[in-house]
């Protein structure tokens, strides 16, 4: 059976409905509170504040970047008060808008892990291991869960690369508290069927919880059907995509007859 993994009320694994996260971005702590009071209002569980867009792409002080990052989360809890936030810092080599150095990631994740201002955080596990290691202790520390991800925007891995993955993730944190995720963009149907076996494998194997993505147009049966799968939770808008094939809260909702 699967380990559950809570994110504030919400439960992801142990046979409970698919959640429905929705990111909210912007440029402002003003654009990022206003996505989450549309979102207070739509069919979603999990908020993921998208923190990169806020910071830019140019070089930002730490300490300028720690109280951005800090009053983004703080508007966005203000504004969204019953949605637990998971909080995320994408950087550029994984799709984001951010390019940062290592040691910066991971000492900005463990100041928002030691904040309490966040139910869950996202670690990209394609940063350097000694950067992974100090973001899972703070997390550790402070008790909330990861998600674990990697993304592909480029291509999708060999079937086997992709299973070979998620059993990795599975590794860096203990089963209650992390959730693996990988996304990939299909190039042809027989990407998104790898991606969709890959996860129905994974989840048999590791009874862990999964998320699971095919990106782009391409990919959207695997956002809409992904619970037949093994991913436990999908992302949808209320506001601009954060990634490509991205649908509509409300239109995802009526999909998983929400």
């Amino acid at each position: 059976m699967t380990t559950g993994v809570m994110i504030g009320e919400v439960s992801l694994g142990e046979g409970h409905r698919t959640a429905i996260i929705a990111p909210v971005l912007g440029s402002s702590v003003s654009e990022l509170s206003d996505q989450a009071v549309q979102a207070r209002e739509a069919p979603v569980d999990i908020l993921e504040v998208r923190l990169d867009h806020l910071l830019g792409e140019a070089d930002v002080p730490f300490a300028q970047a720690e109280a951005a990052i800090m009053d983004a989360l703080r508007a966005v809890r203000a504004s969204a008060p019953s949605h637990p936030l998971l909080a995320t810092i994408r950087t550029a080599s994984e799709g984001g808008t951010w390019s940062v150095t290592d040691d910066v990631y991971a000492e900005l994740l463990s100041a928002i892990a030691k904040s309490g201002l966040a139910e869950a955080l996202d670690v990209e596990i394609a940063r350097h291991p000694a950067a992974i290691s100090s973001v899972l202790e703070a997390t550790e520390a402070s008790g909330i869960p990861v998600v674990l991800s990697r993304h592909y925007f480029e291509a999708t891995p060999p079937r086997e690369a992709m299973l070979a993955m998620l059993e990795y993730m599975t590794t860096l944190a203990p089963p209650q508290r992390a959730i693996a995720k990988l996304a990939v963009m299909p190039q042809c149907p027989e990407d998104v069927l790898a991606l969709l076996s890959a996860s129905l494998d994974a989840k048999k194997r590791l009874e862990r919880p999964l998320i699971t993505i095919a990106m782009g147009h391409l990919g959207r049966v695997s956002r809409l059907a992904g619970e037949v799968f093994g991913s436990d939770a999908s992302f949808a808008t209320v506001g601009p995509q954060s990634a490509p094939g991205q649908l509509s809260a409300s239109t995802l909702a009526i999909v998983l007859d929400r």
